[in-house]
């Protein structure tokens, strides 16, 4: 029997798998610090996805748009930390949710509750209040310093999570 010039059926079926599943690229791993590194950008990016969403329901399209573009721009910074490369953290944007800017009240005599500030009397440049206005005083100042607690217990977790 002569060999024929056809390709036998064999050949040709491992020649079209060949084609049509390319062996994948060899992938490092990524380091810790470069997987923890990941996980911190990713979840920059969701809070800024978050932000845009938020943004959008508030009908403020400008700034959803600005916290979308935000986003976006983490895609560069995120695959090349996938890739290994270093990235400089300190141009990565602060997402509004950990901008904390609205979290402290600086009280002075204009923030004061009226109902406090009428009834206070004012002798020798010190300032009495009645023993109501005294324990409402210390109830708001006790619910803002609880709520302060609650905000760097919240950060406290959130960058021990991260740890990059």
């Amino acid at each position: 029997m002569l060999p024929s010039s056809q390709p036998s059926a064999a050949a040709a079926v491992a020649a079209a798998a060949a084609v049509s599943h390319p062996k994948p690229p060899l992938k490092r791993g990524l380091s810790t610090t470069g997987s923890k590194q990941l996980k911190w950008l990713l979840e920059r990016q969701r809070l800024f996805r978050e932000a845009a969403l938020e943004a959008k329901k508030r009908n403020e399209v400008e700034q959803a748009k600005e916290y979308l573009r935000h986003a976006k721009g983490f895609d560069p910074l995120i695959e090349a930390t996938k890739n290994g490369l270093p990235i400089d953290a300190t141009s990565v944007p602060t997402p509004p949710q950990l901008n904390s800017e609205d979290d402290f009240v600086v009280v002075n005599s204009q923030t004061v509750p009226a109902t406090i500030a009428s009834r206070a009397q004012v002798a020798e440049g010190s300032t009495f209040y009645t023993d109501l206005e005294r324990d409402e005083l210390f109830r708001n100042i006790e619910k803002e310093l609880l709520d302060q607690i609650d905000v760097r217990t919240l950060l406290f977790f959130y960058f021990s999570k991260l740890k990059c």
